[in-house]
């Protein structure tokens, strides 16, 4: 059940979608929508998007809650619901991201304690606790270790920088994004030539934006690697610098879902990404985000080709290399 500060006769509407008969539910949801579209009140909006769960829309639902917290970040019912609507599509990630979000800065202290309790539960039932996560603050310290001697080989720096991915797990900070960057930077520093980090820094800074080197990265990328698949997403039609920032905010969406799990569910998430991207072969950020997430996972080059080998050949040709510089320069 959602949470909600309906009122009464919307409330009497959610239980008709709910529990009433076909015909019944179909005349209450319309009705909702009537009652949404005649006004500007976002309440009526999220009155709508839990009508849209109640009758198990749950993409219109998420479209919603997810337009009414960008609206105001505040609303943390809203985002309460966001979370519920991540968690039956099965973005695992995001709904934990949202519940860690309330768990930290809800309004009120009950708010705060559901959140919590609620992340709890869904870490446990994912086997996000415990032994698992002894597991991987074993690997985290064992491959610092490897990085941290003179024999180190560039192989460790990209396990390592995965293993964070990971970890993470929901979509990433600022001091997340940092903390990946600043193990790559350090095996960049010493493999300056391995394509692997130089991929996965990139993606670090396409995040952080003005607060990391991208140019530089893009340039070293292009000389060690010029044909690198995802220096050719970003060279996709449409990937001008006045659209990237906002494409990146869905790439990272797409990412997290496929880095979030482990075995079988990670599996299900990187197919769920192959999917879209048959469904939408022409569409970068797609291929960006799965390109990213089988970086993640396993870094196999063969794995990213076929990521893009369906994509039509003509889309790279005299195609002008984006300038991430003018980007950066505003």
């Amino acid at each position: 059940m959602l949470a909600s500060s309906a009122t009464q006769s919307a409330k009497e509407l959610l239980a008709a979608i709910q529990s009433g008969p076909p015909n019944q539910a179909e005349e209450a949801l319309t009705e909702l929508e009537k009652r949404a579209e005649s006004s500007n009140d976002p309440a009526r909006s999220s009155e709508l998007a839990q009508g849209y769960f109640a009758a198990r829309r749950f993409d219109e639902a998420n479209r919603l809650f997810d337009e009414l917290i960008r609206f105001d970040p505040a609303r943390d019912e809203d985002r309460l619901n966001l979370a519920m609507c991540f968690w039956q599509l099965g973005h695992v990630a995001l709904c934990r991201h949202q519940l860690a979000h309330l768990s930290a800065h809800a309004a009120s202290d009950a708010m705060r304690a559901f959140a919590a309790d609620q992340l709890r539960h869904y870490e446990t039932a994912l086997g996000l606790r415990g032994i698992d996560k002894e597991l991987a603050e074993l690997q985290e310290a064992s491959l610092r270790e490897q990085i941290a001697s003179n024999d180190a080989e560039a192989a460790a720096y990209t396990r390592l920088a995965r293993l964070l991915i990971r970890q993470d797990g929901s979509p990433a900070t600022q001091m997340d994004m940092r903390r990946r960057a600043s193990v790559l930077e350090d095996g960049r520093r010493r493999f300056a030539s391995e394509a692997p980090i130089l991929e996965l820094l990139v993606f670090c800074y396409l995040n952080l934006g003005r607060h990391g080197p991208l140019d530089e990265v893009i340039r070293d990328l292009e000389r060690v690697d010029p044909e690198s698949d995802i220096l050719r997403t970003l060279r996709a039609p449409g990937n001008d610098q006045s659209i990237i920032e906002q494409r990146m905010a869905r790439v990272n969406a797409l990412f997290q879902e496929a880095t979030s799990g482990e075995g079988p569910a990670r599996d299900a998430a990187l197919n769920g990404k192959r999917e879209i991207v048959a469904h939408a072969p022409g569409t970068a950020q797609y291929r960006l985000a799965l390109a990213f997430a089988l970086l993640a996972n396993d870094g196999k080059s063969g794995s990213i080709e076929n990521t893009l080998k369906s994509w039509p050949s003509n889309n790279w040709k005299s195609t002008p290399r984006i300038l991430i510089s003018d980007r950066s320069s505003g």
